[in-house]
């Protein structure tokens, strides 16, 4: 009786001691859900939800390859507890806990206690979990995580006989399989869990078997049957199913590569937990050798899947990895200290496997300083100065119901502005494998009739023939370094006052806007300038902007590189339009009165002044455009 009391405390410790643990981790991540993008994807995750909000369904309208699961837990955390990023990265820091759940019991299944918490210590804290815990980036480690928890629930139903845990671990497995399809990588351990059950003496009993598995299967069919019935069948088969038949094709499989890509992520960055769980296999095997021979074919699995995956990205797919070799680490740390607890009484044979285990730890131990050094720099996602900026931007240029289009869409999510549905996934996947053109992008744009366009990671770059399209229709408003644009669609009544006239027939004047033609003197006013480039040029050209008095003398100058070196004249194609802003100071010592101002562009080499010519075709013989008025006080 006092055994039995003494075990019951153990378990009850156990669970205790788990649960805080689990909950002590899971509140950590939700603590670190800040900063601005984990990565590209994360937008486009996060968009499809905020469109389903807007009454847009999946398939049907919103563009979208990957399975219905992720996007749906997201969107009835967004329902209970508002939109948001953080709102997004905590459903999947709770999924992910589960996977930590997940690999905890089975530790303890194959091992004990002290192994199981640690496993899921080790397991919690490698950097790839670390961060893609807190990242609506990919759907793998949810995916992942949701089968390892069925797996553990069907070890449970190995254990005590009871199918309640076998149907539980099928609807959760289906869970996964929603999510993305990734959870198969677990369904040949599952079947080879159920295959073990029912031996007795030797004897197997499959009429017993086959009732075990059609109730898995049935737990696990029903439940993707119903998540799947909701959507369109074809239309998901098409953006779903064909983005991976195709990518299959375009995408070569590059098994050395990937060979070496796998390796060096073991190797290099997580050698500590390899270590512990290839040592792992040896007390798993000489205790439960079936169980580990189950977590071995896991492995193997998913190294195969990787190896034949095209494309195969290691930050985000190699991740699956980690949590196998975590419950082997579990075996490995729970035999350490099984050994060193009755060290007097080992043999020479546990000896040695303590001395192998030790070595192992050992190596875990020296990868600990770089895996916490790792997981400092990865407590929020990086944020820049310009994305924020950019974020402001079309919140102050757009209205709530504009659309945007984009290959970076957490901008518009975060300003809480649309993308059309059509093009919610603007991946670098899509475009190669043909499923998104350029026509169907210009289609797109004019169909929506977006305000902004904005072209960020060169995604829409890929697609020249859009771009040049583009820019006969849209003006580049600003940029924010090289690569990063936003376009907003041109309006030819925004401009303030119509004048034409042009410079050597390269560039045409539009006409112009004066924000405040009454200024101080000692300050500034702003002039933007509406120009419309007609031919291609090789040089890069000046705007000079002069303020004038009436003895044309000088009071106010500002001369730039048309629209500035991330756009200079070379860049121009014909018939595109160049909105561009000048903020020309006037001398303190000017006096009060009215003065003009003046215009033009010059060689920005050797100072040469482009031919005027005005609005009825005559040569300007001073090589300058005369615009409006400013009142000096």
């Amino acid at each position: 009786m006092r055994k039995k009391v003494s075990g019951v405390a153990k378990g009850t410790a156990y669970i205790l001691a788990l649960s805080g643990l689990l909950i002590v981790l899971c509140f950590w991540q939700l603590a670190h859900l800040g900063g601005f993008q984990w990565g590209v994807d994360e937008g486009m995750h996060l968009m499809a939800v905020f469109l389903m909000q807007k009454g847009y369904l999946l398939y049907s309208d919103i563009w979208r390859d990957q399975l219905p699961g992720l996007a749906e837990l997201i969107l009835l955390g967004f329902t209970v507890f508002g939109s948001s990023v953080a709102v997004g990265r905590a459903v999947v820091t709770l999924s992910a806990t589960l996977g930590l759940l997940g690999v905890a019991l089975l530790s303890h299944e194959l091992g004990g206690p002290v192994g199981s918490l640690v496993s899921v210590v080790i397991v919690a804290i490698a950097p790839n979990v670390f961060w893609l815990s807190r990242a609506v980036v990919s759907p793998d480690l949810p995916s992942i995580s949701l089968a390892t928890l069925s797996l553990a629930l069907t070890f449970g139903w190995l254990r005590t006989g009871r199918r309640r845990w076998l149907a539980l671990a099928g609807i959760v497995f289906a869970m996964g399989f929603l999510v993305k399809a990734t959870a198969t990588l677990v369904l040949i351990p599952l079947g080879l869990t159920i295959l073990l059950s029912h031996q007795e003496e030797g004897r197997s009993d499959w009429g017993e078997r086959a009732r075990d598995l059609g109730l898995f299967a049935l737990a696990v069919i029903l439940p993707i049957l119903i998540g799947l019935s909701r959507h369109d069948w074809r239309a998901m088969y098409d953006q779903v199913v064909v983005t991976q038949l195709r990518s299959s094709q375009v995408y070569d499989p590059k098994v050395a590569s990937h060979a070496r890509k796998i390796w060096r992520y073991l190797s290099v960055h997580n050698y500590g937990l390899l270590a512990l769980g290839l040592y792992g296999i040896i007390p798993g095997l000489r205790t439960r050798w079936r169980e580990t021979l189950v977590i071995l074919s896991w492995l193997c699995v998913t190294i195969i899947a990787l190896l034949v995956r095209s494309p195969m990205w290691p930050k985000h797919h190699l991740v699956v990895l980690l949590l196998p070799l975590g419950v082997l680490a579990g075996i490995a740390c729970q035999q350490i200290w099984d050994h060193l607890r009755r060290i007097s009484a080992l043999t020479s044979r546990s000896q040695a496997l303590l001395i192998l285990g030790l070595i192992a730890l050992g190596v875990y131990l020296t990868s600990l300083p770089g895996i916490l050094r790792t997981n400092r720099d990865l407590l929020a996602a990086p944020t820049y100065e310009s994305q924020e900026l950019a974020v402001r931007y079309i919140e102050q240029t757009t209205a709530a119901d504009d659309f945007i289009i984009t290959d970076y869409p957490i901008i518009p999510f975060l300003a809480e502005r649309r993308v059309p549905p059509s093009l919610c996934t603007v991946s670098g996947k899509r475009i190669k494998i043909g499923l998104l053109t350029a026509e169907e992008l210009i289609a797109a744009t004019e169909e929506y009739q977006p305000k902004a366009i904005i072209s960020w990671i060169e995604r829409l770059p890929r697609l020249p023939a859009f771009m040049d399209w583009l820019r006969g229709r849209y003006y580049l408003a600003c940029t924010y370094g090289e690569d990063h644009r936003i376009y907003l669609a041109f309006e030819p009544s925004s401009i303030q006052n119509p004048q034409r006239a042009s410079l050597d027939h390269k560039v045409e004047l539009l006409g112009y806007t004066i924000d405040n033609p009454a200024v101080e003197a000692g300050s500034a006013f702003h002039l933007t300038l509406y120009l419309q480039a007609k031919q291609r040029m090789e040089r890069i050209y000046k705007v000079f902007t002069h303020l004038l008095d009436r003895e044309e003398n000088m009071w106010g100058q500002k001369d730039e590189i048309a629209w500035g070196w991330f756009h200079p004249t070379t860049d121009w194609l014909p018939g595109e339009v160049i909105v561009q802003e000048f903020e020309i100071p006037v001398s303190i010592d000017a006096p009060p009165g009215a003065y003009i101002i003046e215009v033009g562009m010059y060689d920005s080499e050797t100072g040469k002044r482009l031919a005027v010519f005005d609005e009825n075709g005559e040569r300007v013989p001073e090589k300058r455009i005369l615009l409006g008025e400013v009142k000096v006080r």
